[in-house]
C-alpha cells in the first residue's frame, strides 16, 4: 500500500484537484470493505499554513516487485566480482539470498558481513542489498597438483533477507517449491544473470570429483577440490562467466536443486545445497 498526496483521478482523468490518495494492490467495492477499515471521503491535516481538509481517493497499483530477484546480478563490495542471484528462498529455517560462495565470498571468510549490491542489468548502476551473513567452509590451495587435497560438497554463500527487499520468484522459472537433492537423468532449467537466457537441461551425474580454479579476494588464482558435483549436459546449455551462483530448478516439481558452480568449455556442474 502507499499514500501520496497528488492530483485526484475520475475514471482515469486527473481533476486537477489535489486528494489524499491511497494505493492499494486490489480495489473493492465499498460494501466488501468492514467499516472499520473503510477509508473516510476526507482527511484534515495541520500543516505550517494551519489546518487543511482534502478529499481521498483509493487507486489500484497492483503488486509493487519487491527488489532482487533470482537471476539478477550480485557482487559483493571489496571483490568486485560479477555473479548470479540465484534464488531468495527459505533454507536451513530462514529466508535467505543464495548464491555461490566464490561469487560472494572468494571463500574468505573475511568477507562475511560485507555489502551485497545487486542489480537487475549489469549495464545499469549497482545498489546496496543486504550484508553476507554466511558460507560454507571450503578449503583451497595455491598448487593446482597439490597431492593430497581435501575435497569440498558445497560451493555456497547466503544472506538473510525480507520478502521485501529479495523476492522468491527466478527469472522466466517462477517461484520455486522449496529445495531438494538432484536425481540423475532429470530435466532442469537455470537462468544466468550474464547470458539472460533460460537454459533447459539434464542431470549427468549427481557424484562428479572435479578440480576447480577461481580467484581469492586478493586475485591470485587458487584451485578446489570437489565431489557429489552435479553433472548438466554440456550439448544442450550454455553459459557465461557470471552465470556462477544460477539455481538449477527441476522441471518436474519447480524444486531448487543446486547452484551453478563450474563453467567449463566441456564441462557444467553444480554444488548441492
Amino acid at each position: 500500500m502507499s499514500i501520496d498526496v497528488r492530483q485526484k483521478t475520475t475514471c482515469g482523468k486527473r481533476t486537477g484537484d489535489l486528494a489524499f490518495v491511497v494505493g492499494v494492490v486490489t480495489k473493492l467495492p465499498r460494501r466488501a470493505v468492514p467499516a472499520a477499515a473503510r477509508i473516510p471521503d476526507r482527511v484534515r491535516a495541520r500543516t505550517s499554513r494551519g489546518i487543511i481538509e482534502l478529499p481521498t481517493d483509493v487507486v489500484e497499483e497492483g503488486v509493487i516487485r519487491a527488489l532482487a530477484q533470482g537471476g539478477d546480478v550480485v557482487q559483493t563490495q571489496g571483490l568486485g566480482r560479477n555473479g548470479s542471484l540465484g534464488v531468495n528462498i527459505t533454507y536451513q529455517g530462514a529466508y535467505r539470498l543464495l548464491s555461490c560462495a566464490h561469487v560472494l565470498t572468494a571463500f574468505d571468510p573475511q568477507f562475511v558481513g560485507a555489502m551485497i549490491r545487486w542489480t537487475a542489468d549489469e549495464l545499469e548502476p549497482f545498489q546496496d542489498l543486504v550484508p553476507v551473513s554466511g558460507q560454507m567452509a571450503v578449503t583451497y590451495y595455491d598448487n593446482p597438483n597439490e597431492p593430497n587435497p581435501a575435497y569440498n560438497v558445497f560451493d555456497l554463500a547466503w544472506a538473510d533477507i525480507t520478502p521485501a527487499l529479495g523476492d522468491p520468484a527466478i527469472k522466466q522459472i517462477g517461484t520455486p517449491a522449496g529445495i531438494r537433492a538432484p536425481v540423475l537423468n532429470e530435466q532442469v532449467r537455470v537462468y544466468g544473470a550474464i547470458s539472460r537466457s533460460l537454459e533447459t537441461t539434464t542431470v549427468t551425474s549427481v557424484t562428479d570429483q572435479y578440480r576447480a580454479r577461481s580467484q581469492s579476494s586478493a586475485g591470485q588464482d587458487i584451485y578446489t577440490w570437489w565431489q557429489n558435483g552435479i553433472g548438466l549436459d554440456v550439448l544442450t546449455a550454455a553459459f557465461l562467466p557470471g552465470d556462477s551462483g544460477s539455481a538449477v530448478v527441476a522441471t518436474s516439481d519447480n524444486m531448487v536443486v543446486g547452484l551453478l558452480a563450474n563453467i567449463g568449455s566441456i564441462t557444467i556442474r553444480a554444488s548441492p545445497l
